[in-house]
């Protein structure tokens, strides 16, 4: 499917109807792909696959339940605007009512926002409605909703690589802000390969002069996550210090189906990862302080408490991975293990402190922080731990023949466990802000574990490596 194909869904369950429909759509826009849908239960079934994407629906309410039957109901027309709002809220719908459903629009419009869902700069309704005797109405629609969709098109994207491919749902998000904002042409730069539907780019805004005129990070993914990230930033976030956190500029929910996108300004000159530097040497001492200095803000202000390792578990990988995961891996100690209680501290941790996550501008020298879906508060160590461990586990992060098994096995005594790594300076970094955090090693252990057995949910990690540092967690406690 081209990134550019306009996608429809009709659900009507009267041949003609959904033929005049058809045409209109189909004389307008000559690159289109068009479903539909005659009863409630086959949009349903459309609307619960977890990849669709339409860009437009028209809903007839008065439909029966199941195909060819003779029973006919508004009542079925507003079940599927439910799951319309529900699974694809950023497509905006045209509900064509008859005499008989004229009375319920007051219902339905109450779901209804207003939105510039295409970047054009004009609000629409995200519902809308059309009486079918004012069917032909129907051309003038459609005209300024083909108008909005190609203008995102004007924007020219180029890409960091030749082999760079981008979700439909992401080239939407983008295309629209970047039209929002005036771009003529947007450089995009992924950043991090990342183990979840959600994805980060950069992204460079070029004006009609050929001038870079803002620069961008972006999250795209589904909804409710991008919503998330963009809370935690209000709560959390604005407690660090200003210059280690990019200024949140836009939000977009529309546009594209179950997608959304959030959108934080950075400053030129942050041309690097963590990962990126750590490989290029260039991870200086005052880079590492700033790191420090900036997470250490909401550390500081943490509490002592006793948790359940299970407890601890939980926020990492629900009951239900985790459950599956232990009999998959025959992990019979686990049980036993998430029952005991620990002494640790808490306190809110990025929750995601992965080497793609941290910015660097290496002549400033200075750090940012982006990704802001797993803000929350958890065990102090969390996110010196997971900043280390990325280095093994993350699709980005550079492959060296360390660690051996040797290595592994010896994870809690750092000298040894660095014997031959490329980035000794760098781990022993991650190990000693952990150290200067943990209450004891009962605490660390349990974050061990928690981490590593969330890397056996994830495709492509190194099971191995995961299933040895949670050995090295039972021994760890055993020994405290």
């Amino acid at each position: 499917m081209s990134n550019r194909t306009f996608q429809l869904l009709i659900v009507e369950d009267e041949i003609e109807m959904s033929s005049i429909v058809n045409e209109v759509f189909s004389e307008q826009f000559s690159d289109i792909n068009i479903t539909i849908a005659s009863c409630r239960d086959e949009a349903y079934e459309i609307l619960n696959n977890p990849n669709a994407l339409f860009d437009f629906i028209t809903l007839d309410l008065n439909i029966p339940n199941v195909k060819n039957s003779y029973e006919k109901s508004p009542v079925n027309g507003l079940a599927v605007l439910a799951k319309c709002v529900t699974n694809i809220k950023g497509t905006p719908v045209l509900i064509l009512t008859g005499t008989s459903t004229v009375d319920m629009i007051d219902q339905f419009l109450s779901s209804s926002v207003k939105a510039d869902i295409w970047g054009s700069g004009t609000q629409r309704p995200t519902i809308s409605h059309l009486r079918k005797e004012k069917l032909k109405d129907l051309s003038g629609v459609v005209s300024e909703v083909k108008s909005d969709f190609d203008s995102i098109f004007n924007v020219e994207f180029i890409f960091d690589t030749s082999d760079f491919s981008i979700p439909v749902e992401h080239d939407r998000l983008l295309r629209i802000f970047s039209k929002k904002h005036g771009s003529v042409i947007t450089k995009i730069k992924s950043i991090g390969g990342g183990l979840s539907k959600a994805k980060v780019y950069a992204l460079e805004l070029i004006n009609e002069h050929g001038h870079a005129f803002l620069r961008v990070i972006s999250k795209c993914g589904p909804n409710e996550k991008i919503v998330e990230d963009s809370e935690h930033y209000s709560a959390y976030i604005s407690r660090l210090p200003p210059e280690a956190t990019p200024r949140k500029i836009d939000l977009l929910t529309h546009g594209a189906a179950s997608y959304g996108a959030v959108f934080y300004s950075l400053a030129q000159g942050y041309n690097y990862s963590f990962f990126s530097a750590c490989e290029a040497g260039l991870l200086s001492a005052e880079l590492c302080s700033n790191i420090r200095d900036v997470l250490d803000t909401w550390h500081a202000v943490g509490a002592n408490t006793t948790r359940s390792i299970q407890d601890i578990r939980r926020q990492l990988l629900s009951d239900d991975d985790a459950y599956c995961l232990i009999e998959k891996y025959s992990i019979v100690r686990a049980r036993d293990f998430e029952d005991k209680v620990i002494s640790c501290t808490l306190s809110v941790q990025h929750g995601d402190l992965h080497g793609e996550n941290i910015l660097i501008n290496v002549d400033k020298p200075s750090t940012a922080l982006i990704d802001y879906g797993d803000i929350s508060e958890m065990v102090g160590v969390i996110d010196p731990l997971t900043l280390e461990c990325s280095f093994l586990f993350h699709p980005s992060s550079k492959k060296y023949d360390w660690p051996t098994e040797s290595n592994l096995e010896n994870w809690h005594l750092i000298d040894n466990y660095l014997d031959g790594c490329p980035i000794s300076d760098d781990v022993r970094f991650c190990r000693d802000w952990m150290d200067s955090r943990k209450r004891g090693n009962r605490e660390v252990s349990a974050c061990l574990y928690a981490y590593s057995l969330r890397q056996l949910k994830y495709e492509g990690t190194n099971k191995d490596r995961a299933k040895k540092l949670i050995e090295v967690a039972f021994r760890l406690f055993d020994a405290s």
